[in-house]
């Protein structure tokens, strides 16, 4: 019996930190045959339109960009099939939100 709470108990843990793991990121967009998408949250799309530029010049096939929540604010994650030149233009690009957090077009008067 004590068995079974504890694997219970170690499920609940495991998914409470997978929860809190993924909740940190704000978006992700993918990367897939080069061409770009949303796959998570709301990139804006000023960005979604400049992350399809820098794909197209730099002939990217596949990758994800994560916006990570960060105690400095939101900063762009890259996964490790995007080159380092690629990510530089893919930070060009980006603009952080403000410093209230969200995406910014959500503000109340």
């Amino acid at each position: 019996m004590i068995a079974i709470f504890l694997l219970l108990l170690a499920g609940l843990v495991a998914g409470l930190a997978w929860m809190l793991w993924d909740a940190r990121y704000v978006f992700i967009v993918a990367i897939e045959d080069g061409k770009v998408r949303s796959q998570r949250g709301s990139p804006s799309p000023s960005f979604l339109r400049d992350c399809r530029d820098v794909v197209r010049l730099h002939r990217l096939r596949r990758g994800k960009i994560y916006g990570e929540r960060t105690a400095a604010g939101v900063e762009l994650g890259f996964s490790r099939e995007i080159p380092e030149h690629a990510r530089q233009a893919l930070r060009n690009v980006w603009t952080p939100p403000p410093s209230g957090g969200g995406d910014g077009a959500k503000r109340r008067a």
